[in-house]
């Protein structure tokens, strides 16, 4: 009995596997064209503006990304999984704005489970975008997106703010855009992401994570994090 995963419309919580081989386990008897993976930040209103303006600006991204992970619930699997579980979110920016195929990755630092210890992976695209992921385990830090573009740049830090610098007849202009309202009231993102629910059950187009989509950031993850 699939309990109605291939019956009904989902929108499910991730993650959907613990890590790469469950994921895929569990995605191969999803016979549903109409499951999708919730990963909210997606939805953030900061990371909407960020996209409408990154897409203004052609050529290369360089893509820096920093996360942080405490190694401290009860669970040892939880733990040593954590990766799946949370900075999936992290990597999940890269799948947003990384554009083209992974065509080199050089580990510059690895990750070494239940140690206060660091993750810093470099990894370079088809189209020349360039990604540095920075975890820093088992110690306090602040989840950032900063990405550099010819004359132009933006940040997230918090992942809800979002601040914006470019170069205007030789001066920089930075400009600080305020979260949406709806993102102020609710748990930001959530809003946004039931929206495109409903456009899908209406058979509208939508920007739901589709399973396939979803993968694509788990595979990341293992790269990264192999």
């Amino acid at each position: 009995n699939d309990l109605g995963i291939n019956k009904y419309k989902i929108l499910c919580e991730k993650p959907i596997g613990i890590n790469l081989k469950d994921t895929k386990k569990i995605i191969s008897k999803i016979k549903n064209k109409h499951f999708y993976v919730g990963l909210n930040r997606r939805f953030y209103s900061s990371n909407l503006k960020a996209n409408d303006l990154i897409n203004k600006h052609k050529g290369k991204r360089l893509i820096s990304i920093r996360d942080q992970e405490m190694q401290n619930f009860k669970s040892k699997n939880v733990n040593k999984n954590l990766m799946y579980c949370n900075s999936v979110h992290l990597i999940d920016y890269i799948s947003i704005y990384a554009r083209g195929r992974l065509v080199k990755i050089q580990k510059l630092k690895k990750f070494i489970n239940n140690k206060f210890s660091e993750n810093l992976t470099r990894l370079v695209f088809s189209s020349k975008d360039e990604v540095l992921y920075h975890c820093n385990w088992n110690s306090p830090g602040f989840w950032s997106v900063n990405i550099i573009q010819k004359n132009h740049s933006i940040e997230m830090k918090p992942l809800e703010n979002l601040v914006q610098e470019k170069i205007i007849k030789g001066k920089r202009i930075r400009i600080y855009h305020d979260k949406s309202k709806i993102d102020c009231i609710l748990k930001p993102g959530l809003f946004y992401q039931v929206s495109e629910f409903l456009e899908m059950l209406n058979k509208k187009k939508h920007k739901l994570v589709n399973l396939k989509d979803y993968f694509k950031t788990v595979e990341l993850i293992k790269k990264i994090y192999v």
